[in-house]
């Protein structure tokens, strides 16, 4: 079952030793601390800055910015109908246009390769309320290409991590709270809420505020926040060890 995940593991990271050593000077700041103006970036700052648009020449993110983001994913569950109904709506304005997207006339995935469909938290009603919106999900990923895995293929995480989505190195969203798992495989993983989701459908966008991880039990209280340091802080330490530096 997780040979798959194995595989992605090996292609994002690399086998040899030779690329885990490069991976762990990539891992790795150019100061002690990092986030500072002057020193180098932390692990989350170099990914988001991965996955940042419209930044200024030459700008590094820091800990604190607000950064608009293209992330990898997006999963949905068995809210998706929900974001469906939100995500219509954006072409149901007067002006007939999606927000910020700029597309009028038919609803259109931006990148249809971008959200992911995992039917997993209602698979046990047999109603034909559910089944029916079961249906519609899997007819809407059908129309638009959505990558889609239905009731009884596992928890939508789970197959987020086995399907090889959340990789090492990249930035995957989900609208789901326990999004932020996907740091224990190096990739910083942050919920959203379901208009956020359907605006990534229509615009392929979406915008985080980056988080400082600290040694004290205090959490700075932001708007939204990339609640995966622990997890990306233990993967920098597994693959020091790996190499023998850490």
């Amino acid at each position: 079952m997780y040979r798959g995940l194995q595989r992605s593991i090996a292609r994002a990271v690399g086998s040899s030793s030779q690329g885990v050593i490069s991976h762990r000077r990539w891992l790795s700041t150019s100061s002690g601390s990092g986030s500072g103006s002057g020193g180098g970036q932390t692990l989350i700052e170099k990914i988001v800055q991965r996955y940042a648009t419209r930044l200024s020449a030459g700008q590094r993110v820091r800990s604190g910015d607000y950064v608009s983001i293209v992330p990898a994913h997006i999963l949905t569950h068995d809210n998706t109908s929900a974001v469906m109904i939100k995500f219509n709506a954006f072409w149901n304005k007067p002006s007939g246009t999606a927000a910020g997207n700029g597309v009028s006339g038919e609803p259109t995935v931006h990148n249809p390769k971008q959200p992911v469909f995992v039917l997993d938290h209602n698979v046990q009603d047999k109603s034909e309320g559910n089944l029916k919106k079961y249906r519609a999900i899997e007819s809407f990923a059908v129309k638009h290409n959505i990558n889609f895995y239905p009731a009884g293929r596992g928890i939508g995480h789970q197959v987020m991590c086995e399907e090889g989505y959340a990789l090492p190195h990249t930035l995957v969203v989900a609208s789901d709270s326990h999004a932020n798992m996907y740091g224990g495989l190096g990739c910083v993983g942050t919920p959203v809420v379901r208009t956020d989701a359907a605006s990534i459908w229509a615009t392929g966008k979406t915008w985080v505020s980056t988080y400082q991880p600290t040694t004290t039990n205090r959490m700075p209280v932001t708007d939204r926040v990339l609640c995966c340091c622990f997890a990306l802080s233990l993967y920098g330490t597994v693959a020091g060890a790996a190499d023998g530096s850490g």
